[in-house]
């Protein structure tokens, strides 16, 4: 079930798969590595978020906006993947970019 996407702006490079040893689903974004990335991160003014009824924030602009993008597009394909490994975690991780500063 391997899902590798390349990235493009404010779309860091990141993969999907599923670890048997660790019976988890694990979801890895690559640091910082062309242009894009770079554009990604010099969005860097705050952004006022709102999450539920009492959170909220101020976050870093382009990872917000990266946030957003790769989130609706990983979404139905984390969600599949846990729903057919009952019992399986979720491990999200990632270095500079990848990991939201």
């Amino acid at each position: 079930m391997p899902y590798v996407q390349d990235g493009g702006l404010f779309n860091p490079g990141h993969l999907v798969v599923a670890d048997s040893a660790r019976r988890a689903i694990v979801v890895a974004f690559r640091g910082t590595l062309n242009g894009r990335d770079c554009l990604t991160d010099l969005h860097c003014t705050y952004q006022h978020v709102e999450l539920g009824d009492s959170l909220t924030g101020q976050v870093h602009a382009g990872m917000w906006e990266a946030a957003q993008r790769v989130g609706s597009s990983l979404l139905p394909l984390v969600t599949a993947a846990l729903e057919a490994r009952p019992g399986w975690d979720l491990a999200i991780t990632g270095h500079s970019l990848g990991a939201g500063g």
